[in-house]
C-alpha cells in the first residue's frame, strides 16, 4: 500500500495517501482534545463545524449538499449555520476579515470603506467596524473624516504580539492556513515552489531567548526584501517574463519537544 501522491500513471481516486495525509493532519488537534479531556463526540461536531464553514467559504452550496457532506439532517445543517453565525466560528471569520483588509490596504493604499466592502462583498457597517477595530490597533491610517476617510497602512512596524486570546487564535489560524497551504503545494500541486523544513535542537534557556530575539528579525527582514526585489521585477517588467508574481505566506514555529503522546493533566 503506496503512501504516495498518484502521479499521472497512478489513478488519482487511490484513497490510502489522502486518509494518511488528513490523519497526520488530525493528530495535533487530538493531542489538545486529549489534554482537555474533550470527549470524540465534540471533536466530531468541531469536524463538522470546520468542514461547514470550508463548504461556506468555497461558495453557495445548497443546504441539501451540504447535508450530504457532512452526513446530518438539513436541520443540524441549520444549527451549523446558526453557529458559524454566532459562535466561536464568527469571532474567527472577523478577525481573518481584518487580517485580509490589512493586507489589501498593505497592496494598495488610500482605500475608503464604501470600496473594501464592495471588493470583500461585506455591508458598509461591517467593514466600518473592522476600521475601527484596525485603527484603534494602530494598524490602520485614517485619512480625512470619517463620511470621505480613506484608509492606508501604517507605515511603521506595528508588532501584533497580543495576550489577548481571540488575537492569538486568529494569529495561530492564519499561521495554520499558510502550513496547510505548504501541504498542499507539497503534496497536491507539481509546481514545486512550496517548502517545508524542521530542524529539531537542544538550547539552555539563555541560547534559546537569544534566538528567539533574533530569529523573526532575520525572517521578516529576508522576506521584506523578496517582496521588495519582487516588485522591482515587476516594475521593470520582469515579473510577466518569469510568471508573474503571486502571494506567498511564510511561517515558523519554535516549542518544547516532549516524548511522543505526552500531555499535561490540568
Amino acid at each position: 500500500m503506496s503512501l504516495d501522491p498518484p502521479t499521472p500513471e497512478q489513478p488519482a481516486d487511490t484513497p490510502a495517501w489522502q486518509r494518511a495525509l488528513v490523519l497526520a493532519l488530525l493528530r495535533p488537534a487530538v493531542r489538545l482534545c486529549r489534554r482537555f479531556r474533550l470527549p470524540l463526540k465534540t471533536l466530531e461536531d468541531l469536524a463538522r463545524l470546520a468542514y461547514f464553514e470550508s463548504l461556506r467559504q468555497g461558495g453557495r452550496v445548497p443546504q441539501a449538499e451540504v447535508a450530504r457532506l457532512t452526513g446530518v439532517s438539513l436541520r443540524t445543517v441549520v444549527a451549523l449555520e446558526r453557529q458559524a453565525r454566532e459562535g466561536i466560528a464568527a469571532t474567527a471569520e472577523e478577525r481573518a476579515l481584518q487580517r485580509h483588509i490589512e493586507e489589501s490596504l498593505g497592496r494598495e493604499g488610500g482605500q475608503t470603506a464604501a470600496g473594501l466592502a464592495d471588493h470583500f462583498e461585506t455591508p458598509v457597517e461591517v467593514m466600518d467596524r473592522m476600521l475601527a477595530a484596525l485603527t484603534a490597533e494602530g494598524r490602520v491610517i485614517q485619512d480625512g473624516p470619517a463620511a470621505q476617510a480613506r484608509y492606508r497602512i501604517d507605515p511603521r512596524f506595528v508588532s501584533l504580539v497580543s495576550t489577548d486570546r481571540a488575537a492569538r487564535l486568529d494569529g495561530l489560524n492564519h499561521q495554520l492556513d499558510v502550513l496547510g497551504a505548504a501541504v498542499e503545494g507539497r503534496f497536491l500541486r507539481s509546481e514545486g515552489r512550496s517548502m517545508a523544513r524542521t530542524f529539531t535542537f537542544v538550547a539552555t534557556p539563555q541560547a534559546l531567548d537569544a534566538l528567539l530575539q533574533t530569529l523573526p528579525q532575520h525572517f521578516r527582514a529576508s522576506v521584506i526584501a523578496t517582496e521588495e526585489a519582487s516588485i522591482g521585477e515587476c516594475a521593470e517588467g520582469e515579473s510577466a517574463r518569469s510568471g508573474g508574481q503571486q502571494t506567498y505566506g511564510a511561517t515558523f514555529a519554535i516549542g518544547p519537544m516532549g516524548p511522543a503522546g505526552q500531555t499535561e493533566d490540568k
